[in-house]
């Protein structure tokens, strides 16, 4: 999963390749810097913009839930009981009204129906249920409408999806209160334009992996090109020491004989 955003003239990117999380900072199709954010990441990746920084939400391979902001390298553990974690699935970071939300997924150990849970990772972090239904959470996805933030959920036992109207006032929980929408088809455009932008997304990123591959390849044959350059004035170097060092002993032995 990779996550682009903007800062300036610049794009952000953020994605995973094994248990390491890399931040690339890009202009136009050429990548500008690279840097590693994690080495210890297992699943669930998430990515959000919050004023002017960039957080990321994963779990480790320790079964820790981490929340870092990318921008300053502040990192904080939030939840570390592994048997529960690694039950999480599915993490998504938002804004929620001004305040960063991590969601996720967790099968409920007594009931066994898939629920969404939240924390506030800068606020109580205190995790708390948003949706406990009766029917199983088989996938979600937020989105944002002229009212505020909204959920939609597709559920095992329904073919129709569900939807939900979420607010946060203050320092309070997420009221959440379930929506009909009565323009659907202004809706499912919606829904289009944002499937449409994704994919988007993710050619501009394929453009760019095949620019870093071929900045790659021409920066290795720099480096052998001035390897070899290096390699073969060391061997002049060491030529012209060890003729220098026969000359001295030339003239030493030559010294000698005439004693």
């Amino acid at each position: 999963m990779e996550y682009i955003f903007s800062a300036g003239n610049n794009k952000v990117i953020l994605y995973s390749i094994g248990n390491n999380i890399y931040y690339s900072i890009v202009l136009g199709n050429k990548i500008l810097q690279t840097k590693q954010v994690a080495k210890d990441y297992h699943i669930g990746l998430s990515c959000m913009q919050y004023k002017n920084d960039i957080f990321c939400a994963y779990i480790t391979v320790a079964r820790e839930l981490v929340w870092q902001n990318v921008t300053t390298d502040q990192r904080l553990i939030l939840f570390a009981d592994g048997n529960e974690l690694w039950n999480m699935e599915d993490l998504k970071a938002i804004d929620m009204d001004g305040c960063p939300t991590i969601f996720f997924q967790v099968k409920n150990p007594v009931t066994e129906n898939v629920e969404i849970r939240y924390i506030f990772p800068e606020d109580n972090k205190k995790i708390k249920v948003l949706l406990a239904d009766k029917s199983n959470v088989e996938k979600y996805v937020f989105f944002e409408g002229k009212e505020g933030m909204f959920l939609c959920c597709d559920l095992k036992e329904n073919k129709d999806s569900r939807y939900f109207f979420l607010r946060r006032e203050g320092n309070s929980d997420i009221d959440i209160k379930e929506h009909i929408f009565l323009e659907k088809e202004d809706f499912i455009a919606l829904r289009n334009d944002m499937k449409k932008e994704k994919e988007n997304y993710k050619i501009q990123l394929q453009k760019l992996e095949k620019d870093y591959e071929n900045r790659l390849k021409v920066d290795l044959n720099y480096v052998e090109r001035n390897y070899k350059k290096q390699y073969e004035e060391l061997e002049k170097f060491t030529k012209d020491i060890q003729n220098e060092g026969k000359k001295w002993r030339e003239l030493y032995y030559k010294s000698v004989k005439k004693r």
